[in-house]
């Protein structure tokens, strides 16, 4: 009897520390492809701290691609990856749009947002277990000029 609990007690201690607990939806589980996201015009993007260092993670916005203004948004991990809930991207849109994306909490999990031509505003968040998020992501995106 004393054997199975040990057993379950270790199982269980196993799923919690690798992760395993969530399901995610084929199209949130880190592969490529553009994510559809929950449109909401006039809002403005939320401002939260940087998370502490001992429990920092990141995310990299790239900058958009010149042939059809998409913007790729990894996920990037860190110190504090086993400690994040959830992870999001919201972007502002020079057209005033504000759309926010899943972006899963898994090392090189990427999605692929449309821009736009002017000036748009890319943050991205992670929740952290505790209930507490941060912003571990900001950029500014513009189109390159061609010389």
């Amino acid at each position: 009897m004393r054997s199975l609990i040990l057993i379950l007690v270790c199982l269980i201690f196993v799923i919690l520390a690798t992760g395993c607990t969530q399901n995610l939806s084929p199209a949130l589980s880190g592969g490529q492809g553009i994510q559809k996201g929950s449109a909401d015009t006039g809002n403005k993007l939320e401002s939260f701290p940087a998370p502490p260092d001992d429990i920092t993670v990141s995310a990299q916005v790239n900058d958009k691609e010149q042939y059809d203004k998409s913007i790729h948004v990894f996920f990037s991990g860190g110190k504090g990856q086993k400690m994040v809930k959830n992870s999001w991207v919201m972007i502002q849109r020079s057209d005033g749009t504000v759309e926010r994306f899943d972006l899963p909490a898994k090392v090189g999990s990427e999605i692929i947002i449309t821009g736009t031509d002017g000036e748009d505003l890319v943050r991205a968040y992670a929740e952290y277990y505790d209930g507490k998020t941060y912003q571990i992501a900001e950029k500014t995106l513009r189109l390159r000029q061609r010389l």
